[in-house]
């Protein structure tokens, strides 16, 4: 999987206060909530094709992967027989390769995400994410200290479906094929993604110092502003405020610091 470094990643959001109160939470608490690729609104989200086809020393290979990661203490010999027994079993079983594969996305069900952009100034974004510019849009930086922006991974784009294959796949393909593929519809959003499988979904603190910024929508109301920067003030955030802007002479948004 390739490697990439990006200093600056967003989050829009809107302003939800039913029935819990996401805005104070994430200001005042300094709580995210990451999802589960279930909860995503695009069905076509995380989803892959699925094959199990590979040369006979592929077999073996993954055979014996699948029995060593389950065994404690065994012989290579023990592992070696028990492989056999299960690869005797995948020829002979006419459901086994819907277990594996049920199996794999069944554990990708408890990775937790959180999504981001590289972009604060997408009007479709603010459109769709930030209730029709009425939000605001979240900044957050890599100090390279935390788990946060420094290990987020590119959303990969494209127009045929990732086809997996445990025989042939590495772990890093299989994450990539399965949580960080997306249509190439989407690829306007430039969307970057954080995966934690310890955790898994839920809530998660964020230390306060990764939160750099906060853009008030184009449209958004005075008060709503004004309850954010009370919000952060009890967050203990240092952060800089931004104002969207509506631009005069173009499709476009003006992101500019507030006085």
């Amino acid at each position: 999987m390739e490697q990439y470094k990006i200093q600056h990643l967003y989050k829009y959001r809107k302003i939800n206060d039913v029935p819990i109160d996401w805005t104070k939470n994430i200001f005042a608490k300094r709580e995210l909530y990451f999802a589960s690729r279930n909860q995503f609104n695009d069905p076509f989200d995380c989803r892959s094709s699925f094959e199990f086809e590979g040369t006979p020393a592929e077999q073996d290979s993954y055979f014996r992967n699948v029995v060593a990661a389950r065994a404690i203490n065994w012989s290579p010999t023990k592992i070696r027989n028990e492989a056999s027994k299960l690869r005797l079993k995948a020829r002979t079983d006419p459901y086994f390769k819907e277990k594996v594969e049920r199996g794999i996305f069944n554990s990708m069900n408890k990775i937790g995400i959180f999504s981001l952009s590289e972009v604060n100034d997408d009007i479709l974004m603010w459109s769709h994410y930030s209730d029709s510019h009425k939000g605001y849009c979240l900044e957050f930086i890599d100090d390279n200290t935390h788990f946060f922006v420094s290990r987020a991974q590119k959303v990969i784009y494209r127009k045929e479906l990732p086809v997996v294959n445990p025989l042939r796949d590495k772990e890093t393909e299989r994450l990539e094929k399965t949580v960080l593929t997306k249509a190439k519809n989407w690829s306007y959003e430039k969307e970057w993604r954080l995966l934690d499988f310890e955790k898994g979904p839920g809530i998660q603190v964020f230390p306060a110092r990764l939160l750099k910024g906060v853009i008030f929508g184009a449209l958004m109301p005075g008060e709503e502003k004004q309850k954010i920067k009370e919000y952060c003030k009890i967050g203990h955030l240092d952060v800089q405020f931004y104002q969207s802007v509506l631009s005069n002479r173009s499709y476009s948004l003006e992101v500019t610091k507030c006085i």
